[in-house]
Parts: structure tokens; C-alpha cells; sequence
């Protein structure tokens, strides 16, 4: 009875060295993004003038990343981070509308 308990008992820590693990493989990645999105949302809210379609481009970003940051906190650490790479596409696309319209409107 000894030997299944210590046997179930040096399971359950390998797991749990394992779940740890993981984490923290995907916590350098997830924070390096969650941290140049906020930045460029501040960015973004410093801006006078948006181009069509870039503010839509923000609020999907914001949403995003809020929906990530309660993902990581319920543990769900993979699915997290897919979102956050997620809301950091949707803030390229959002600079990318704001850099050709700032080229086009240099141009005239």
C-alpha cells in the first residue's frame, strides 16, 4: 500500500514539474508580447487623428488582450498566448493603416 501511494505521490510531482515547466517556457514569450501591445496601445491613445478603420483595429487589439490576460490567470497558458500573438496582429494591422496613411498624406 506504501509502494502505489509513494508511486501515485512521485506522479502527481512530476506533473506538476511538468505543468511548471510549460509555464515557464511561455511566460518570457506572453509577457515580451503583452508588454509591446500595451505600449503601442498607449501609443495609439496619444494619437489625434485616426485613419479609417485603425480604431476598430485597436478595440479588436484591446479586447484581445484582456480576453488573453484572464486566460493566463485562469492557467490556460497555451490558449493565452495564442491571443496575445492574436491581439498583437490585430495592432500591426492597426500601425500598418496608420503608416500608409501617414505616407499618403505626405506624398500630397
Amino acid at each position: 500500500m506504501g509502494t502505489v501511494l509513494a508511486v501515485v505521490f512521485g506522479g502527481m510531482i512530476i506533473c506538476l514539474f511538468f505543468q511548471f515547466a510549460r509555464q515557464e517556457y511561455l511566460e518570457a514569450y506572453y509577457e515580451e508580447i503583452v508588454l509591446d501591445v500595451e505600449s503601442r496601445l498607449e501609443w495609439a491613445r496619444a494619437l489625434n487623428k485616426f485613419p479609417f478603420g485603425m480604431r476598430s483595429q485597436l478595440e479588436v487589439c484591446q479586447e484581445r488582450l484582456g480576453h488573453a490576460k484572464r486566460l493566463w490567470g485562469d492557467n490556460r497558458w497555451y490558449l493565452a498566448y495564442e491571443t496575445a500573438c492574436e491581439s498583437q496582429e490585430a495592432m500591426d494591422s492597426a500601425q500598418d493603416l496608420y503608416t500608409s496613411h501617414y505616407r499618403y498624406t505626405q506624398k500630397s
